[in-house]
């Protein structure tokens, strides 16, 4: 390449990454938005700019309360769901205190082995077990999780959720024979003309 050249080139890519970035500024951050804010703030008496930022302030701690709220909720209910684990229904052949303990593949694997092994008609004793796995996928899955996981791990969790959402979706299994619907007389010559009702030569009805 023309050593004359490299320069140019240099400038020209330098240029559009700052005329990338700048895009990116712009459309992320919104400053037009930012200032129009203060200057419309700066229009306000002292009076309504304090009343205005007692509002913003009272706006950040109900959502910062509801926020510990929620948290609190979550972390209650993962507990519930985790006393539920229970290491013999496992198809590994190795000691397992806590769901936390299996890597994603092998939480992957024990999800699908409950979901299609204990979902028939008594599920109510083994359904905490299931529960338990999962919710610790659930927690692995959670977007604060993913936030700082990495490109790979993503990939990876991404291929979990569809295997898990399909061993999920499988119907109950039941053990008793179905129930048998009541037959009624006349059903036959019914069910082409929509009903009782329709076929009743009495007028007026």
């Amino acid at each position: 390449m023309n050593p004359n050249l490299i320069r140019p080139v240099l400038v020209g890519v330098a240029a559009g990454m700052g005329v990338f970035a700048t895009l990116y500024a712009l459309i992320e951050f919104d400053p037009w938005d930012t200032l129009a804010e203060h200057a419309a703030r700066r229009q306000l008496t002292p009076g309504e700019r304090a009343e205005l930022d007692r509002l913003d302030t009272a706006a950040r701690e109900q959502a910062a309360r509801y926020r510990e709220l929620i948290e609190h909720d979550e972390h209650a209910h993962a507990e519930r769901a985790a006393a539920g684990f229970n290491p013999d229904l496992l198809s590994v052949a190795m000691p397992v205190g806590s769901p936390r303990e299996l890597d994603l593949a092998q939480l992957v694997a024990e999800i699908v082995h409950a979901e299609h092994s204990y979902r028939h008609g008594d599920a109510g004793l083994v359904y905490p077990h299931r529960e338990a796995l999962y919710q610790e996928f659930r927690r692995r899955d959670d977007w604060r999780a993913r936030a700082v996981a990495s490109r790979v791990d993503r990939l990876r969790l991404d291929i979990a959720c569809d295997r898990v959402k399909t061993a999920r979706a499988q119907p109950l299994l039941s053990d008793s024979a179905p129930v048998a619907l009541p037959s009624f007389e006349g059903d036959s010559v019914y069910r082409e003309l929509g009903g009782s009702d329709v076929a009743d030569p009495k007028p007026g009805w």
